[in-house]
């Protein structure tokens, strides 16, 4: 218990002496709504061909099975932390 007291107050003492703006680049969060965009534009034109391709209940389906695959993924993780 100790050592993780000690290893939060370090983190603390840390974080407050390190100034994230110093270290940003002006132009991040440009850079990240572009990011964003192109990776919107590049999910949505898969789902468009998904849904001309074979219909919105198998797009349904299998976007339910790859969030209960996911979810399962991230359960046993949690798990796996645990111990």
């Amino acid at each position: 218990m100790a050592g993780q007291a000690e290893r939060g107050s370090a983190a603390a003492v840390t974080s407050t002496m390190f100034d994230i703006q110093a270290v940003r680049h002006p132009t991040e969060p440009s850079r990240f709504a572009l990011a964003v965009l192109a990776c919107g534009i590049a999910v949505g034109f898969v789902l468009y061909a998904a849904l001309r391709a074979v219909g919105p209940l198998i797009v349904v389906v299998y976007g339910l099975g790859l969030v209960a695959f996911l979810g399962w993924i991230w359960l046993a993780l949690q798990l796996w932390a645990l111990l």
